[in-house]
């Protein structure tokens, strides 16, 4: 016999919740990106534009990190980033678009306070996490430049554009796992914290002090050894049900023996 119809579990409510976070993560990055992209003020265009694109590409890293993952450093990502559309609310002029923004950062805020119901595709965080040092590394890479537009405020950025490019050519190598990964920041930061002394101030210095630390955290150890992609490529290896995770079972709709779940027999 079939039943249908079943009322949804508290995991069902779980992981749509995760996923209404994680939309509405990118919907206010948008929303905020698309507001300096119209304003900018009180940043000039450039600063706007490196900070408008520094806050999709967190948010995306975020996402990521929530439904993959699920990582604790993804809703910590996730705050920082309403911390940031916090300020650029309070700083930015007052506008329909800067209503919308502040209604969604408030939505988003309150989805994002349980940080305990596990992700989409992985329900617990890995057993063996990325090294500290290597994501430090890499979310300072990711943030430098959209923190040093940040201060600028009003004032001429400089070569900050094209320096938030370089470092963010920097990181995708790095995470990509290209040739010579483990040398790309090595070489490259120290060349970048020299180039920041070019830049205006304040911005010089958040630069100099991010890829300073960058410099710094590309020669340990736990850097050159973290390796382990994102999401590893695999083959399917037909296994019993019973001896499936039990989160892979619930992705895939189904009971602990491998049953469609609602169905008895």
């Amino acid at each position: 016999m079939h039943t249908t119809g079943a009322l949804p579990t508290l995991s069902d409510v779980s992981g749509r919740r995760h996923l209404l976070a994680s939309a509405f993560v990118m919907l206010t990055s948008l929303a905020w990106t698309i507001d300096l992209a119209t304003t900018s003020r009180p940043w000039v265009p450039e600063a706007a534009a490196v900070l408008g694109v520094g806050l999709l590409g967190a948010a995306a890293v975020s996402v990521v990190l929530i439904l993959v993952q699920s990582s604790p450093l993804g809703y910590r990502l996730a705050w920082g980033l309403l911390v940031v559309e916090g300020i650029i609310a309070a700083v930015g002029p007052v506008t329909a678009l800067w209503w919308t923004g502040v209604a969604l950062l408030a939505v988003t805020g309150a989805l994002l306070t349980d940080a305990s119901l596990g992700g989409w595709i992985r329900q617990r965080p890995p057993a063996t996490p990325v090294p500290g040092p290597a994501v430090a590394l890499s979310l300072i890479l990711l943030g430098v430049g959209p923190a040093a537009a940040l201060v600028s405020v009003a004032n001429d950025p400089g070569r900050l554009p094209l320096l938030t490019a370089v470092t963010w050519l920097v990181l995708a190598w790095y995470v990509r796992r290209w040739p010579g990964r483990e040398w790309a920041p090595r070489l490259a930061t120290p060349v970048l914290a020299a180039a920041g002394w070019l830049l205006p101030a304040p911005t010089r210095w958040v630069w100099v002090a991010g890829t300073v630390a960058a410099v710094a955290l590309s020669w340990t150890s736990a850097t050159r050894l973290a390796v382990r992609p994102l999401v590893e490529r695999g083959h399917p290896i037909p296994i019993p049900p019973e001896l499936a995770p039990a989160d892979v079972l619930h992705s895939a709709g189904l009971d602990k023996r491998g049953r469609p779940r609602g169905q008895r027999r």
